[in-house]
């Protein structure tokens, strides 16, 4: 028969010993130790030493009021679950119930939820319908006109056409009648011009 041995906690450093003071914290002990909080200086409670593989913490076998977890940080790895929903799927509801509240504006921008292949909520934000319609029309009509864009006269050319041409007060007919004559041959230079095909960028100016 064995001899038995009495255990109690050494108050000051909180380990196991005997009541002569010998650490009782391995040997023929560990497996006990193993399932409190060891001494290291980074302990670990390994709770799955005995072949479980769950810790329960409770107020006998109730629930307590509160489990205070002083941390800068805590990882878990793997799922967590609150109430038989993972965080995943908490976070996925509430990101669904707030885009709810996110709206376009009627007839301008258009905000369209869209389920992805994970199953995570994606809202679209486009253009509504109607403005798309109207930018496709002028779209269309500017290409309609591409070809009739040759037959404007920039700005530029139309001054360099207009240089030199003018009428003094006092001229005579035949003055006048030579200052028009010019004026019209440049016009209609500017207008055979190949050079004038494109117009420039500062068509259309006043």
């Amino acid at each position: 028969m064995g001899s038995r041995v009495v255990l109690i906690i050494d108050s000051s450093t909180g380990g196991l010993i005997d009541v002569a003071g010998n650490s009782r914290e391995s040997a023929r002990y560990f497996k006990f130790v193993k399932r409190m909080l060891s001494l290291d200086r980074n302990p670990t409670l390994d709770y799955g030493y005995n072949g479980g593989d769950t810790l329960t913490i409770a107020k006998g076998t109730a629930n307590g009021a509160l489990i205070n977890l002083k941390a800068d940080k805590v990882k878990v790895f793997g799922e967590l679950e609150i109430n038989g929903k993972t965080v995943k799927d908490i976070a996925r509801e509430q990101l669904s119930g707030s885009m709810g509240v996110i709206k376009g504006t009627p007839g301008q921008i258009a905000v369209t939820p869209e389920t992805g292949d994970d199953g995570s909520i994606q809202l679209v934000i486009s253009l509504d319908g109607s403005i798309a319609e109207v930018i496709d029309e002028i779209n269309n009509e500017i290409d309609s006109q591409r070809g009739a864009l040759g037959k404007y006269i920039s700005k530029r050319d139309l001054s360099n056409a207009l240089e030199g041409v003018s009428v003094e007060e006092g001229a005579t007919f035949e003055e006048v009648r030579a200052q028009l004559s010019a004026l019209l041959n440049n016009l209609k230079a500017l207008v055979s011009d190949d050079t004038s095909d494109t117009p420039d960028a500062s068509a259309g100016e006043e």
